[in-house]
């Protein structure tokens, strides 16, 4: 079925004073039809009764310059920059630019991602040009790349300001003296941030940037720093040239990125990357990578992503990063897209803004409806609107003539498919209405049916389905899930196919069983599998008057979707907190369960290479050269007293399998890290999770970076500075050779990693060499930023007294919560970096291509 029959046959079951709206919705999401009587699946193929682009007077391709970015130590400028005393943290970057510059990290000089070095906005020029300013040692691979405002008075005290008024004299009665002067001069009654800009004499401009980078050079935290130029947003044409607002004599092009687009335009059309294209695409920006190599970056999950259109498995544009397969033709990035987007692009939050599960509750969905309206609205305005296909590269300035000299008509015939523009908008606003009518129906859906598994699920999809009219379709591992639930499944080799909507589909034998599978693109367009109208006698255990006449639409219930999937896209903690949303006062179909993030409450924990997928890799603590004397292994604790005499063989073979000292050693220090996870406290019922917020996956896979970050994975804590935190919290941990361990204890007992140690250190003959075991430990637990505040009797500690040297997160929490220890020696540098781990955040950073920053409960705009 073409898009025009699959539009012209959505609009007839529109037409008439009663429109069968039940039809339709099953036409358009479920992609069913009536044929004489019985229900089949329809295949959408958008290729059929189109033409490609066609190189005539109404069809052009041009090629353009789009974004630049260069990075100097100086500020190459013919023009007076204006610079922000008090920088803006949203003007931070933070989203990638698929950059990567070489900084000193520790004793190593590694290529690190530019977004992740910590900068703040230093100077505009113009509307858009920028210029932010990066601090090279203020980086951490384990906090995000914002500054504290400490660090942001202090560059402002002993930098800036000495800066202009050492080459500008006059400037000081123009400048605050201080960055809390300035903070106070930009804020307005409500706090909110009004920032101004002071004009640098471009005369000075050279001597003020020699004496800026001077003064920072002298403090250690502003050493190296650099500067990161930006000309962005200059499409459709040459606009911009590069001595605009350089100094070009001064620029070192060495360090200069563009971006370099070809658009392909059609006079009263709406042009569509192919998907079948994208190798072609490929090549055209990576001409001399083999063949093998891009088929490979294309199966690639992690460098190239797809961008479905209208959820259309024929019409898709990318991005993608090559890496190292990129390096011969210098591509750091590419990028193919259509630009009839624009007509619902924002920069702020507003309508057409990515919809999640929450919009649906009662006090929502309205809102969400208004939304959905909305954008109907553009659509219907939108119905002459056409649109290009962009294909854009990010090499070094040095190939900006060579990139895309060679594009030819083949190459844009089989890359592009023209569509009529009624035909496009038509196509989005039929599946938008669908989705209108779905979600009436679960607006008005009464009682226990909103809670529904069946129904919840239908939901999720609605809104993922709304979502992919505006965005790419989501990626999400619990979207993914839902969706892929939803959709029609079918036995491959089955002779008979209904396509009935009911439960009570037909079930092939054991054999076609095993072969049972989603059909996935096989219909061309994303459908659910069927959606069903259910009056709910059955289910529903609380009907109400004309409640029972109520169609309720739902998903099939052969397929259901997990509770704890259902639950985190909703984002509650259990499906019983659904039940407070929703507004309803009795119990939920089933009694509580077990929450599935609860941690195990009993028994040792388990070993920890038993549950990493990799294969750890030992330290090199030099221990092995100095062949420490011991013991024999000794016997498992469990053997009666008789047998503890003489291991003979099986102790021999028990000894070799201990492995290497630096290897003993390694395995308990990894043990440690997953045992203090595995052993954190959970809420007091069993429906409420613990309180780390690490899911399952992500205990297992813990390292030393989790402890390495004030981004704490808890829901909440108590916590303190501590200065011995290398001392007796280290003994606390691992405690010298020959203190005892309460046995009556908790969490103690449980931990392997002290079971491992306390073998360790019974077999080592002098206390000197123990010494040299804890002495390897210990330097790596100075590493460590935090740790459970322990003592001898717990691990963890949960309680709602408070000391006066502990603060609390979040801030005013007068719940029980866990007792930190926060590490004085790293507090010092990052003490404003201490918050919650967000959790929907990190969720969404799966989407994104890096992830939104957590929420800062004490670091914000100034």
């Amino acid at each position: 079925m073409s898009l025009g029959t699959f539009v012209a046959r959505a609009k007839e079951l529109l037409e008439g004073d009663e429109p069968d709206i039940k039809a339709f919705v099953d036409f358009v999401m479920a992609g069913r039809v009536d044929d004489e009587g019985d229900q089949s699946h329809i295949v959408v193929n958008p290729r059929l009764e189109m033409h490609g682009v066609r190189r005539c007077e109404h069809a052009r391709v041009f090629r353009d310059y789009d974004s630049l970015i260069m990075i100097s130590q100086d500020l190459p400028f013919s023009s007076a920059p204006t610079v922000y005393p008090v920088p803006m943290f949203r003007d931070t970057l933070t989203k990638t630019v698929h950059l990567t510059v070489p900084i000193r990290v520790g004793d190593l000089d590694e290529q690190v991602p530019l977004h992740k070095i910590p900068n703040v906005m230093f100077c505009k020029l113009g509307t858009r040009q920028q210029t932010r300013i990066f601090f090279p040692a203020l980086y951490s691979p384990h906090r995000p790349p914002l500054i504290s405002q400490e660090d942001i008075a202090y560059f402002y005290k002993m930098c800036l300001r000495p800066a202009v008024v050492d080459t500008t004299p006059e400037a000081a009665a123009h400048w605050p003296p201080d960055y809390s002067a300035a903070l106070i001069r930009s804020q307005d009654v409500e706090g909110i941030i009004h920032p101004s800009t002071h004009d640098l004499l471009w005369e000075t401009l050279e001597e003020f940037e020699e004496k800026l980078l001077r003064s920072m050079d002298g403090i250690r935290r502003f050493k190296n720093a650099f500067f990161v130029h930006e000309i962005r947003g200059t499409k459709n044409a040459t606009r911009h040239h590069i001595d605009d607002h350089f100094d070009t004599e001064r620029m070192d092009t060495t360090k200069c990125w563009i971006d370099i687009g070809i658009e392909v335009s059609e006079e009263g059309r709406v042009l569509q990357w192919l998907s079948q294209a994208h190798e072609k695409l490929l090549r055209l920006a990576m001409p001399s990578v083999p063949r093998r190599k891009l088929q490979r970056l294309l199966r690639s999950r992690n460098y190239f992503h797809l961008d479905k259109v209208c959820q259309l498995v024929d019409f898709a544009g990318f991005h993608c990063e090559p890496h190292s397969v990129g390096k011969d033709d210098k591509v750091a990035y590419m990028s193919a897209y259509t630009t009839e987007k624009m007509a619902t692009y924002q920069l702020h939050r507003g309508a057409f803004r990515r919809h999640k599960a929450p919009d649906l509750f009662p006090g929502k969905i309205d809102g969400l409806l208004d939304d959905i309206q909305s954008l109907s609205q553009v659509y219907d305005r939108s119905r002459n609107q056409t649109g290009t296909a962009r294909f854009e590269v990010r090499v070094p300035l040095s190939e900006a003539l060579t990139t895309f000299s060679m594009v030819t008509d083949r190459f844009v015939q089989r890359s592009i498919l023209s569509v009529p523009p009624n035909l496009y908008w038509d196509l989005k606003m039929m599946r938008l209405v669908g989705i209108n009518y779905v979600l009436h129906n679960v607006k008005f859906t009464p009682g226990e049916r909103r809670l529904w598994r069946p129904s919840l699920a239908l939901g999720v999809v609605m809104v993922y389905m709304l979502n992919a009219l505006i965005y790419r379709p989501g990626e999400k591992r619990h979207e993914v899930e839902v969706t892929r639930q939803a959709m029609y499944w079918r036995y491959p080799h089955m002779n008979r196919d209904d396509g009935s909507s009911d439960d009570d589909s037909y079930v092939g034998s054991d054999e076609d069983l095993d072969e049972f599978a989603p059909v996935g693109d096989g219909q061309g367009l994303y459908f659910v599998g069927g959606i069903i109208e259910d009056r709910g006698d059955r289910m529903d255990r609380r009907p109400e008057g004309d409640q029972q006449d109520h169609r309720t639409y739902r998903l099939s219930t052969i397929r259901m979707v997990d509770e704890e999937v259902l639950a985190y896209l909703y984002n509650v903690p259990n499906m019983n907190q659904l039940i407070t949303v929703f507004g309803f006062c009795y119990g939920f179909i089933r009694p509580p369960v077990r929450h599935p993030t609860r941690t195990i409450g009993r028994g040792k924990t388990l070993l920890v290479e038993h549950v990493r997928e990799e294969v750890l890799e030992d330290f090199d603590f030099g221990l092995d050269q100095r062949d420490i004397p011991m013991q024999p292994a000794v016997p498992p604790m469990t053997l009666e007293e008789g047998e503890l005499e003489g291991g003979g063989a099986d102790s021999e073979e028990e000894e070799q399998d201990q492995g290497s000292m630096d290897h003993q050693v390694t395995m308990i220090w990894q043990q440690m890290l997953y045992d203090v996870i595995a052993l954190a406290p959970n809420g007091r019922r069993r429906e409420t999770p613990s309180y780390v917020t690490l899911t399952v996956e992500e205990r297992n896979a813990v390292d030393i970076d989790i402890f390495r970050s004030f981004e704490l994975p808890l829901h909440g804590a108590v916590w303190r500075v501590s200065d011995t935190f290398k001392t007796t919290l280290f003994d606390r941990f691992f405690p010298p050779k020959g203190d005892p361990v309460l046995l009556d204890s908790n969490h103690w007992p449980r931990a392997t990693y002290l079971h491992d140690y306390q073998r360790l250190m019974t077999r080592i003959t002098s206390r000197r060499d123990s010494e040299l075991v804890r002495r390897s430990l210990r330097r790596l637990f100075k590493e460590l930023w935090w740790l459970p505040d322990a003592c001898r009797s717990h691990m963890w500690k949960v309680s709602k007294k408070r000391t006066g040297r502990q603060s609390v997160l979040p801030e005013g929490a007068t719940t029980a919560q866990p007792w930190l220890v926060i590490s004085m020696r790293h507090y010092r540098q990052w003490r404003d970096q201490i918050i919650l781990q967000d959790v929907a955040a990190k969720e969404d950073s799966e989407d994104d291509e890096d992830g939104p920053q957590p929420q800062h409960s004490e670091l914000r705009d100034p």
